[in-house]
């Protein structure tokens, strides 16, 4: 699945915002599983995960499908990448650039009071 910043990608981005979600998309990477024992498994209502399970659907990550009397519910996606822009990129890279920097120096003047601070304590 393949994803840019946009509208059009809200859904998913919604649907893994969820650590309840993440920990279905795990638990459904394994095997393929029903609402029963996927509720059971995260210690939830049958209710409350299928109204997870559906949200997940909505964004195309999962799909249901019947075997017998059994709805599995499974992944549909392997991956999902995110296209950033390379505008956004530059902007992310250089503030992390700048984050690294000032803790650095943040750091390196940590350093340098304390051993200022022993100095002084020593003479």
């Amino acid at each position: 699945m393949q994803l840019d910043i946009s509208n059009s990608s809200l859904s998913v981005y919604k649907a893994l915002a969820s650590p309840v979600r993440i920990e279905i998309i795990k638990k459904l990477s394994r095997k393929q599983m029903n609402v029963e024992q996927l509720a059971k498994s995260l210690k939830l209502s049958s209710t409350i995960t299928l109204m997870h399970l559906h949200k997940l659907e909505d964004a195309g990550i999962i799909s249901f499908e019947r075997s017998g009397h059994n709805k599995l519910s499974r992944l549909k996606v392997d991956e999902i990448t995110i296209n950033f822009p390379k505008k956004f990129i530059q902007i992310f890279k250089s503030t992390i650039r700048q984050f690294l920097l000032d803790n650095i120096l943040i750091i390196q003047l940590r350093r340098h009071v304390v051993w200022l601070v022993q100095r002084v304590i020593s003479v």
